[in-house]
């Protein structure tokens, strides 16, 4: 199994980081870092970080963003996964379908960008 983004509970709010499958344990937490310039590798860092700007009233502190509910912050991560699919596949998400998305539209099943 490979590392992944998942939703965790830190200091009573729900955040959303990396796993990382090799050491057992969580690596870094989107948006504790200000970072404005990646590197090829961290496309999918860069990806997760323009998805969650572009949802209207996303907390951020020191630790990065959170969201008050778990049910909150499964929905963009639910958002910040179908981003990443549709950049994988090379069709690049038109502006009305991450909008939807960023207003809680679930793509049909078998939908693509």
């Amino acid at each position: 199994m490979a590392d992944r983004l998942v939703v965790f509970e830190k200091q009573n709010v729900y955040r959303i980081g990396w796993y990382l499958q090799e050491e057992q344990d969580m690596g870094a937490t989107l948006g504790e870092e200000d970072k404005r310039e990646f590197s090829k590798d961290e496309w999918d860092y860069k990806l997760a970080i323009e998805t969650i700007e572009a949802l209207p009233d996303v907390e951020k502190d020191k630790d990065g963003y959170f969201w008050e509910s778990r049910k909150e912050a499964q929905e963009v991560l639910k958002q910040i996964k179908t981003a990443i699919k549709s950049y994988q596949s090379g069709v690049k998400m038109p502006d009305w379908a991450k909008k939807a998305l960023a207003a809680g539209w679930k793509p049909p099943k078998g939908w693509k960008p």
